[in-house]
């Protein structure tokens, strides 16, 4: 199968998010801490979330080689164990499935014993739907693929810049449990992942006669409620309207036969 540039750099931030997942699963397995969270004062990544990154890195390289039946197989399981996970905090039960790879809690105590955050668990749903919707090659659920994947983009973004200012306990939702740093930087890379893969197919898409035309502005919505969340978290003596410049400049790329060099299919 011949792969184009967008396609190679999707495999490559889809395999990157793979090995974070499988280094983080080695790192508990043999008790490294660095490779489960990154310091003392940090929220580690759970077992199970380090397991959704390996499965969703997996179905996104498969769906790219169009091993479309195994990818869903994977992105099923994911699905199932993501929103699993995701439906215990607002019933309040716990179903066993936390500690059920790996007792996470003989070495780290959290909140829930072994339970990925909420808000990882709803971007991993997000992304294993993402991940579906694009193997069914289906021109209005590859759209949404793609608009779930600058999601999963922007609240990467927006949580590691809170990190980065110190202000973790916003992004807590009460008293669950936090997000890792390094599930923040795990769906920055899928969400390039997801948006290598679908953005250059809608742009075929148009040009071929499928679609009428490729719509930027989904794209640019997300990213700008992103940098307006982001810019809440930074100091008001840093500059953020060159964040906001370059996302509305690009605007004038969703129009007739104008693209990225790189994004062409």
């Amino acid at each position: 199968m011949k792969f184009t540039t967008p396609k190679y750099l999707s495999a490559l931030f889809f395999g990157l998010s793979a090995v974070l997942g499988s280094s983080v699963i080695v790192g508990w397995l043999v008790d490294i801490a660095l490779l489960y969270r990154l310091s003392e004062t940090l929220a580690p990544m759970q077992f199970n979330n380090a397991l959704c990154f390996v499965l969703i890195g997996l179905s996104g390289i498969l769906v790219l080689n169009q091993r479309l039946v195994l990818s869903r197989f994977f992105s099923g399981l994911g699905l199932l164990l993501s929103g699993l996970t995701l439906v215990q905090y607002p019933l309040g039960i716990d179903i066993g499935i936390d500690l059920l790879f790996f007792n996470t809690n003989e070495i780290v105590e959290t909140a829930h014993p072994g339970r990925m955050a909420p808000n990882s668990a709803l971007g991993h749903l997000l992304g294993f739907i993402a991940v579906l919707f694009i193997s069914l090659n289906q021109i209005l659920v590859t759209r949404i693929a793609g608009v779930l994947g600058v999601f999963l983009l922007a609240s990467g973004f927006v949580s590691l810049v809170i990190y980065g200012v110190d202000t973790k306990a916003v992004f807590e939702w009460g008293d669950y449990t936090k997000m890792a740093v390094n599930t923040s930087l795990g769906f920055v890379l899928l969400g390039m992942a997801l948006v290598f893969l679908v953005v250059p197919k809608e742009r075929a898409w148009a040009r071929t006669g499928k679609i009428q035309q490729f719509y930027i502005w989904p794209y640019l919505i997300v990213l700008l409620i992103a940098a307006f969340f982001a810019e809440l978290q930074l100091p008001q003596d840093v500059a953020t309207g060159l964040l906001y410049a370059i996302i509305i400049s690009t605007a004038w790329f969703g129009h007739g036969k104008r693209v990225f060099p790189i994004l062409a299919a």
